[in-house]
C-alpha cells in the first residue's frame, strides 16, 4: 500500500515522541521538591542550576513540568506556552526545543515546527530523527519539494532505516528515476532479504523498464515471502499477458482461486481464458458457478459490470453474461446487465429486448424500465412511447420503485407540455415520501417553467429546510433574485454556498456571473460567464447571457457571435435572441 503524507507525519511524530521518551524527556513526580527535597534532573541536558535551589521566580523546570501536566491534560496549547517559557529561560537546552517542534506538529503548525528543526540542524546537522522531521513537513508544506537528498543522507547515516528505503524508492518513481528507484529497492531487500514491498517494487520496475526475467524473479520471490496475497500474481498475470504467455495466465488464474475461492474478478478472467485457449467446456463451468453465485452474491453482478463493462469490454462483458445465465436462467441481475452493455454498444434493440425480461420483482426493474423509455425517447424518437412504459410501471410499482421513476415520467410529461399531470404525479410523490429533494425540486422547477415564481421558491425553501446545504436549490433561489434584481446580497450568499459544493458547475457560475451583471460588475460577469460557457459550451440561456454581457461592455462583434450560438442551440421560443440580434445590427449599420 502507497504510504501518504500524513502516514509519514504519524510515523515520524511516533519516532520523535518516542525519541523524546528514550531521552529522558519525561515528567517526574514534583513531591520530592514539594517536601523540600532536592530533585533529581528529569533529563540530561538541563543545567542544574536550572533545575534546583531556591528561585525568585519560576525557572526552566517548573515550565518543564507545567507543560508535561498541561500535555496530559490534552491543553496542547497551554504546553506550548509553557515549553516556550521554559526554553526563554534555558535557549539552549535542545530536548526542549524538540518537544515544543513536536507539539507544533500535534498543532499541524509545520512552519512553526520547521523553524525550530531547521535551527536545531544548524547545530547537529546529522541527527537522524531531526532529518526525518524536516523532510515529513517539508513534503506536507509541499508535496513538490525536492525532499530526495534528505532522504538519501538519512540512509548514508543509518543504513539500516527500513522504512526509508521505501520512501525514497517512491519518490523516485513518482519523480520518473526508474533506474535510481531500482538502485533503492535493490539495496532495501540486499540489507532485508524479507522486504516483501522492496521485490514488489523491483518487479514493477523491471517490468516498466523491459526487463522481464527480473520482473519475473522479483514478482515470484514476493509470491514465495507472502503466498497468501495475490497482488504479485496479478501483477505477474499482466506481464505474462504481455508476452503472451496464456497457459501461464491461466495458471495463475487458478493459483489465486486456490487461495481465494470467492474472487470474482479471477473467475471472470479464468473463464475468458479458457475459452480464449480453446477449453470452451471448462469456461462454460466457470461461468455457470458464478451465475449460480449471483443468485446470493450480488457482488458478483457488480464485478461483472465494474471489471467489463465499465471499462468498455463489452463483447467480453456478454460472453460473461450469457454463461452465467446457464447457472442462473432467471438472473434479472444478468439480464440488466446484459441490456446495459448492449446500450453501451448501442445495440438499442437487443438492450431493450434483455431489460423486458427483468422481473417486475427485481430490485433492478426501475432501472430496466427507466432504460427503455430512455431509449424510446432518444434513439426510436417515440415520446409517447416512452410515456407509455413509464405510465404502466409507475401503475403497478409499490411505493420505493414508484419513487424512482416519478422524476423520469414527469419530464416527460413536461415535454409534451403536459404540466398538469407532472404536477399531479409529483404531488403523489411527495404524498409518499415528503420530504423527497428530488420530488421537491422537479416540483419547483415545474412551477417555475409554468411562471409561477413565487410557488417555486417555496418549494425550494421547503428543499433547503431538509438539506440546508442542496447546491441546486441555494442556486435556483439566488439566480432567480439575481435575474429579478431583487435581494442580490442574499442572492450572492446563496450562490456563493451553492459554489463550495459544486465549484465546477458551469450553471451556478453562470448564476454568479449574471449577479455581477446585475449589480454592474461588468468584468467579473464577464470572467464568470466565459467559464461558464467552457463548461457547459452549448446552452442557449448561458450564451445569451454572455452576450447581454459583451453588448453592455461594448464589445458588440462578441455579443453577436454568442447571440448567434444561443439561437443555434435554442429549441423553444427564439424571439428573444433574434430581436437582440436585430438590435445589434440596427446599431452597427
Amino acid at each position: 500500500m502507497r504510504k501518504t503524507s500524513r502516514d509519514i507525519r504519524i510515523f515520524m511524530f511516533a519516532a520523535a515522541a518516542a525519541a523524546l521518551l528514550l531521552s529522558g524527556c519525561a515528567a517526574r513526580d514534583p513531591e520530592p521538591q514539594a517536601r523540600g527535597e532536592t530533585p533529581r534532573p528529569p533529563m540530561t541536558g538541563l543545567p542544574q542550576e536550572a533545575l534546583s535551589g531556591p528561585e525568585a521566580s519560576p525557572n526552566s523546570y517548573y515550565f518543564y513540568l507545567e507543560a508535561q501536566f498541561q500535555k496530559r491534560r490534552g491543553n496542547v496549547d497551554a504546553a506550548i506556552a509553557s515549553l516556550n517559557s521554559a526554553i526563554s529561560k534555558d535557549p539552549g537546552v535542545s530536548y526542549l526545543q524538540k518537544e515544543l517542534a513536536v507539539l507544533y506538529l500535534h498543532k499541524q503548525q509545520y512552519e512553526k515546527s520547521l523553524a525550530i528543526i531547521e535551527q536545531m540542524l544548524a547545530e547537529n546537522p546529522e541527527s537522524v530523527d531531526l532529518l526525518l522531521l524536516k523532510a515529513s513537513i517539508q513534503r506536507t508544506l509541499n508535496p513538490d519539494a525536492g525532499v530526495i537528498p534528505i532522504y538519501e543522507k538519512i540512509l548514508s547515516l543509518d543504513p539500516e532505516k527500513k522504512d526509508v528505503y521505501q520512501v525514497l524508492g517512491k519518490l523516485y518513481i513518482e519523480a520518473g528515476r526508474l533506474e535510481k528507484a531500482a538502485d533503492v529497492f535493490a539495496k532495501l531487500v540486499s540489507r532485508f532479504p524479507g522486504a516483501y514491498a522492496g521485490h514488489f517494487y523491483l518487479g514493477k520496475i523491471h517490468s516498466r523498464l523491459g526487463r522481464y526475467e527480473k520482473a519475473q524473479a522479483a514478482f515470484e520471490r514476493t509470491i514465495d515471502l507472502a503466498p497468501s496475497l495475490n497482488q504479485p500474481r496479478w501483477a505477474l498475470i499482466d506481464l505474462y499477458q504481455s508476452r503472451g504467455r496464456q497457459e501461464k495466465v491461466v495458471a495463475l488464474y487458478e493459483q489465486i482461486l486456490e487461495h481465494s475461492p470467492e474472487n470474482a474478478a479471477a473467475a471472470i478472467e479464468l473463464g475468458l481464458a479458457y475459452k480464449e485457449s480453446g477449453k470452451s467446456a471448462r469456461a462454460k463451468e466457470v461461468f455457470a458457478e458464478l451465475g449460480r453465485r449471483s443468485a446470493e452474491d450480488k457482488s458478483v453482478i457488480r464485478t461483472v459490470v465494474q471489471r467489463l463493462v465499465l471499462n468498455k469490454r463489452y463483447d467480453e462483458a456478454l460472453t460473461v453474461l450469457s454463461g452465467m445465465l446457464a447457472g442462473a436462467p432467471e438472473g434479472s441481475g444478468l439480464r440488466y446487465a446484459s441490456g446495459i452493455a448492449r446500450y453501451k454498444q448501442e445495440q438499442y434493440e437487443q438492450a431493450e429486448k434483455a431489460f423486458q425480461k427483468v422481473s417486475p420483482a427485481s430490485e433492478y426493474h426501475g432501472n430496466a424500465v427507466i432504460h427503455r423509455a430512455i431509449i424510446a425517447y432518444q434513439q426510436q424518437q417515440d415520446l409517447e412511447k416512452a410515456i407509455a412504459i413509464l405510465e404502466g410501471a409507475v401503475g403497478s410499482a409499490g411505493d420505493e420503485e414508484k419513487i424512482e421513476l416519478i422524476p423520469y415520467l414527469s419530464s416527460f410529461y413536461k415535454k409534451k407540455e403536459l404540466f398538469g399531470k407532472a404536477e399531479e404525479l409529483l404531488l403523489e410523490g411527495l404524498s409518499i415520501e415528503p420530504k423527497n429533494t428530488k420530488l421537491r425540486f422537479e416540483l419547483g422547477v415545474l412551477y417555475d417553467e409554468k411562471g409561477a415564481r413565487e410557488k417555486a421558491i417555496d418549494q425550494m425553501e421547503q428543499v433547503l429546510e431538509v438539506d440546508p446545504e442542496h447546491a441546486d436549490a441555494l442556486n435556483y433561489i439566488g439566480y432567480t433574485y439575481a435575474d429579478q434584481g431583487i435581494h442580490l446580497e442574499k442572492a450572492e450568499k446563496l450562490i456563493r454556498r451553492a459554489l463550495e459544493k459544486k465549484p465546477e458547475n458551469g450553471y451556478i457560475i453562470d448564476s454568479l456571473g449574471w449577479l455581477y451583471y446585475r449589480r454592474g460588475r461588468l468584468e467579473e460577469a464577464a470572467a464568470c460567464i466565459e467559464r461558464a460557457v467552457q463548461l457547459i459550451p452549448n446552452d442557449p440561456v448561458v450564451l445569451e447571457h454572455l452576450g447581454d454581457v459583451y453588448k453592455a461592455l461594448g464589445r458588440l462583434e462578441e455579443a453577436m457571435d454568442a447571440y448567434q450560438r444561443a439561437l443555434e442551440n435554442r429549441t423553444g421560443d427564439r424571439a428573444k435572441i433574434e430581436d437582440k440580434i436585430k438590435a445589434l445590427q440596427k446599431n452597427g449599420s
